[in-house]
């Protein structure tokens, strides 16, 4: 391979499990399509669908089907639809609003009066569960907002930064003054350019996830894959000692010599492999919090569920009893997922 600069690169890529992907992986069981980590990604941020291009696959994307395109939430016990039109953490259309029973009267009241807020001077991070309240109020943060963001990040919404995870939001705020009225004037102007958009906001592959993995595999030609092989230390030797200066130590008792090292697993592993390198990066790797969570697939014959299943899944609050944060009905959101007459769902279940 060349870089920019027309040096011939040698590339290995060390891998402790016996396939490439990571937690993407698709399996195919009993007519069922399932990919037992990520399902699909996201459009908003360009970089998987470019890659996706790039690699020649843009014919085997899939997006989500267009009939109920909504979510749920459970409140009491009850799974109710998340209002049309209110996106992550604001409503954009207001009758659905004013007619859901999802909030109280004084609820609705609270986030209509965002419109009429100032705005703060200084565009500072704040948590994203701070930036809702003080928006919104903290009914909308406990009833949608909270699950809605624990479903993507599996993490409590007063320990995530806005700047991190949700720039936009505060960028509405600073430009428009209001976060409602910023997300109108963008989708009225989204509307004035023409659609344009072939996919919805999440797509994937007809035949799963693992189609990228596998088209990665065959275009890497110049890469040396070592699968069920495990990294145990990076060392980094005096300067001048070595053309190589950096030592990769396997599991097996081998060394591998290298010009250079990125490693991109969990930062507790990282740490680990750092420690002998520089400390203080691998004690600030040690530090980062991670919450764990389980995904269950379930396989039903449509006529043992009695819910219509009309939309692709729900969320459920912290406030409720249950240990599942959110579902996804997999067979209803893509095609080709369940065999006729059957479903697919996956529970999430675990979180911060």
């Amino acid at each position: 391979l060349s870089s920019e600069r027309n040096h011939l690169l040698d590339v290995t890529l060390i891998e402790a499990r016996k396939r490439l992907g990571g937690v993407i992986h698709t399996v195919k069981q009993d007519g069922f399509l399932i990919d037992s980590g990520p399902d699909n990604f996201i459009t908003a941020k360009p970089w998987a669908l470019a890659l996706a291009r790039r690699l020649g696959l843009e014919s085997e994307l899939l997006s989500t089907s267009e009939a109920n395109r909504r979510a749920l939430v459970v409140r009491s016990g009850k799974l109710l639809p998340i209002p049309e039109g209110f996106l992550l953490m604001a409503p954009t259309k207001f009758m659905p609003m004013i007619t859901t029973s999802l909030f109280s009267l004084t609820g609705k009241f609270r986030m209509a009066m965002e419109m009429f807020l100032p705005a703060r001077r200084v565009n500072e991070d704040e948590s994203l569960a701070s930036f809702v309240t003080r928006r919104f109020g903290r009914e909308a943060l406990d009833r949608v907002v909270q699950p809605l963001i624990s479903g993507i990040y599996t993490a409590r919404p007063e320990r995530l930064s806005l700047r991190a995870t949700m720039p936009r939001f505060l960028d509405l705020e600073t430009k428009y003054g209001s976060v409602i009225k910023g997300m109108r004037c963008e989708g009225k102007k989204q509307k004035a350019k023409g659609s344009g958009a072939r996919y919805g906001m999440f797509v994937t592959f007809r035949d799963g996830l693992q189609t990228l993995i596998h088209a990665l595999m065959d275009r890497l030609n110049h890469v040396h894959f070592r699968l069920n092989e495990r990294v145990v230390r990076v060392a980094n030797k005096a300067h001048g000692s070595s053309v190589a200066p950096w030592s990769v130590a396997l599991e097996d008792g081998t060394c591998l010599e290298a010009d250079g090292v990125i490693i991109t697993g969990p930062s507790r592993h990282a740490a680990r492999l750092l420690m002998g390198v520089d400390k203080a990066l691998a004690e600030q790797l040690s530090a980062v919090q991670y919450a764990s969570s389980a995904v269950v697939h379930l396989a039903y014959r449509r006529e043992q569920v009695g819910h219509p299943l009309d939309a692709f899944g729900c969320v459920v609050p912290v406030t409720e009893p249950s240990n599942i944060i959110a579902a996804s009905f997999s067979s209803v959101k893509y095609e080709g997922r369940a065999p006729d007459a059957c479903v697919l769902l996956r529970a999430f279940m675990g979180g911060a």
